[in-house]
């Protein structure tokens, strides 16, 4: 990867950041990104949900600091966040690229 592509990725990444954190839309910015700057759409939708990890790991440890966060609302969803993480990851990998990245633009947009 170029070293400028890689420079504008961090960018974006850093700017979704952000934006998901406050509203939770950084999956509508980063894999489109990165598709567009030539990484191949199960990539790009796979390293974005990895990224997701560090997003997550700062939202959830602000939050925490300021008492945001109820364990009896958010443990179900964690719950159920999981194992439909579980499913999704096992049937995109089954997709091919070409659908995958008509059904990402389709959700995107609608998004």
């Amino acid at each position: 990867m170029e070293t400028l592509t890689f420079a504008l990725l961090l960018l974006i990444g850093f700017i979704a950041s952000i934006i998901g954190t406050m509203m939770g839309m950084a999956m509508l910015i980063i894999p489109p990104a990165m598709i567009f700057l030539g990484i191949p759409v199960h990539n790009a939708v796979a390293t974005s949900r990895f990224s997701m990890l560090g997003l997550n790991i700062g939202s959830i440890s602000r939050f925490s600091i300021k008492g945001k966060i109820k364990l009896r609302y958010a443990l179900p969803f964690a719950v159920a966040g999981i194992l439909g993480a579980v499913l999704g990851a096992s049937y995109m990998a089954r997709i091919d690229a070409a659908i995958l990245k008509g059904d990402y633009s389709c959700f995107a947009a609608a998004g």
